[in-house]
């Protein structure tokens, strides 16, 4: 159900204008973004990346981690074009697209999709890896994370700075209710 509506929103997705030279001008991000609001100048279909970026954000996070950077530029730049965007980037990214696009640049996933997945999500996530998950912050807004998990310890980006859980049901209280989806990064292998 949540699946039809977010791509009812990728309907009215791409921009004609793609804000890639304003983008390609912007100061790259150093290091992992522990916070997308760090990274004003840039964005995404007609939205500020502080606002709506947190999907590539987790991608970016994620690629860097498997040693496979992509310009966050061109991350954003690829999402427009494959018409990913929910109401022409003002509603951020389709968390659902993450896992495809990823596929196409040889970062294999594993998605645990809808509530009911929520606990094998959870139980996944007790293993050492890498780590994507969105999850609803209020009605109609969502908000995805990447994480890593190594010794039981997570590590969370985008949350402003890097957070330390011991669990992923300790991101967000009430997991089980705000769970949209998880993905579990297969390879490359860590």
């Amino acid at each position: 159900m949540i699946q039809h509506f977010l791509a009812l929103l990728r309907l009215f997705g791409a921009p004609r204008k793609r804000p890639r030279r304003r983008n390609q001008r912007c100061a790259p991000p150093r290091g992992l973004i522990l916070s997308q609001w760090s990274l004003p100048d840039y964005r995404v279909g007609l939205g500020r990346f502080g606002r709506v970026g947190c999907e590539i954000c987790a991608v970016y996070n994620v690629l860097l981690r498997c040693r496979k950077a992509v310009p966050l530029w061109e991350i954003i730049d690829s999402f427009t074009a494959r018409r990913s965007l929910m109401l022409l980037g003002l509603g951020g990214t389709d968390p659902f697209t993450i896992g495809p696009w990823l596929a196409e640049r040889g970062v294999g996933t594993q998605c645990y999709g809808g509530r009911r997945a929520c606990d094998a999500f959870c139980a996944a996530a007790r293993q050492d890896g890498l780590y994507i998950v969105s999850y609803w912050t209020r009605p109609w807004n969502l908000h995805t994370v990447a994480f890593a998990v190594r010794c039981g310890v997570l590590e969370v980006w985008n949350a402003g700075h890097p957070r330390r859980r011991g669990a992923v049901e300790d991101i967000v209280p009430h997991l089980r209710r705000r769970f949209i989806l998880g993905y579990r990064i297969t390879e490359p292998l860590l």
